[in-house]
C-alpha cells in the first residue's frame, strides 16, 4: 500500500496499489479498443436505493441546521454587528433556501463507475489480487469475467480528487460507509451552502454592493457546493457493503452542458458517459493486470488475453493471472 492521498477528506484513505473492475469479455474489449471505461447515471445503477440512501442522510442534516438555530448562528458568525431585523429576514430567506435545495440532481447529472481494493491471494499472503467471488457473481456475467486492475496513482495524476466542481472533469475517491463520517461529511457541505448565502444574501439586504456585482461568483461558488454534494452522495453507502471496499470514479455534470451516450438495459435505455483512461494515444499504462474469472476455459481465455496484449502496442507489460475461486455456474 502507499501513502496516504488527499483523495478524501473526512477520514484517512491509503491508495491500493491496484484497484479492481469487474466486467464480462464485451466490456474488457470495449476498455481496451476504446481506451475509456463507462460511468451510468447514478438513477440508473443496480441498486436504485443508493442515491436515495445519501440524498436522505443530507436532507436530515438540512432539518437539523433549521431546527437547532446553526442558520441564525451563522449570520451572527459573519455578521456580528448586523441588527436583528436584518438576522431574522435572511434567517427565513435561509431556511426556504435550504429547504429548496433537497434534491442536487435538478442542478446537475452525475455519473460514476466502481472499482474493489483487491483481497489477500490465499495462496500468497503477501501478494493482493482481484479475485471476489461476489464480484464474480455480480458483475461478470457469471462466467468469463475479467477483473481489470487499474493504477489508481494515474487516475489521482490525471483526474484528480473529491471536491471538483461539474464540468471540471471526473473524481475519485473511497466510498463512505462509517455512518458518523458520512454526517460530519454532509453537516460540512450545509455549513458550506449557509455561509455562502449568508455573505450573499445580506451584503445585498445592506445594499453593500450591486446584485449583479456578485452573482457570478456566488452561482460559480454554489455549483461548485452542490458539485461536492453530489459527489458525497455518490460515495455514500451502506455499511453493510464495507466489505467489497468500494471506489469510484464520479463524473459530473451541468444539465446545460452535457453530452450523453446511450446503451441497452434489461428495463430501460440506460444513460452513461464514456471517461478517457489515458492521455497518449498508443498507451494504456494505467492497466496493471487482468484477471480471468472463473469458467470452463479459463486457461484458453488466459492464453488469448496474453496473445491479444502481445500484438497491442501499450498493452505488453500487462499481467495476465486466472483466478482461483472455485466458483462454477456452468
Amino acid at each position: 500500500m502507499s501513502e496516504p492521498t488527499e483523495l478524501e477528506e473526512p477520514q484517512s484513505v491509503k491508495l491500493p496499489d491496484l484497484l479492481y473492475h469487474y466486467t464480462d469479455q464485451v466490456g474488457l474489449l470495449g476498455i481496451l479498443e476504446k481506451k475509456a471505461i463507462w460511468a451510468t447515471h447514478v438513477r440508473y445503477l443496480n441498486d436504485a436505493t443508493e442515491w436515495i440512501r445519501g440524498l436522505e442522510i443530507y436532507r436530515q442534516c438540512i432539518e437539523e441546521a433549521v431546527d437547532k438555530g446553526e442558520v441564525e448562528r451563522t449570520v451572527h458568525l459573519l455578521y456580528p454587528n448586523i441588527r436583528e431585523s436584518l438576522v431574522l429576514e435572511a434567517s427565513q430567506a435561509l431556511r426556504t433556501f435550504l429547504q429548496q435545495l433537497t434534491d442536487p440532481l435538478d442542478d446537475v447529472h452525475c455519473f460514476v463507475t466502481s472499482f474493489c481494493e483487491p483481497r489477500v491471494n490465499k495462496f500468497n499472503s503477501n501478494e493482493w489480487v482481484g479475485d471476489d467471488l461476489s464480484q464474480w457473481r455480480g458483475y461478470s456475467g457469471g462466467s468469463g469475467g475479467f477483473a481489470i486492475g487499474f493504477d489508481p496513482s494515474i487516475f489521482v495524476r490525471r483526474i484528480g480528487s473529491m471536491g471538483g466542481s461539474p464540468d471540471g472533469g471526473p473524481l475519485f475517491g473511497a466510498c463512505i460507509y462509517d455512518e458518523n463520517i458520512q454526517r460530519s461529511a454532509y453537516k460540512e457541505i450545509v455549513s458550506e451552502l449557509l455561509k455562502l448565502e449568508v455573505d450573499f444574501e445580506l451584503k445585498v439586504s445592506q445594499e453593500l454592493s450591486d446584485e449583479s456585482e456578485h452573482l457570478e461568483t456566488y452561482s460559480s461558488e454554489k455549483l461548485r457546493i452542490i458539485g461536492k454534494l453530489v459527489a458525497t452522495i455518490a460515495r455514500t453507502k451502506d455499511s453493510g457493503f464495507e466489505s467489497e471496499r468500494e471506489w469510484r470514479l464520479v463524473r459530473l455534470q451541468t444539465k446545460e452542458h452535457t453530452s450523453v451516450s446511450f446503451r441497452n438495459g434489461k428495463s430501460s435505455i440506460i444513460p452513461y458517459l464514456p471517461i478517457p483512461l489515458t492521455h497518449e494515444i498508443e498507451e494504456l499504462s494505467i492497466i496493471k493486470r487482468v484477471v480471468v474469472g472463473p469458467s470452463p476455459r479459463a486457461r484458453d481465455t488466459e492464453q488469448a488475453l496474453k496473445m491479444l496484449f502481445q500484438n497491442r502496442r501499450g498493452c505488453e507489460g500487462i499481467e495476465v493471472l486466472r483466478s482461483m475461486v472455485p466458483y462454477r455456474d456452468w
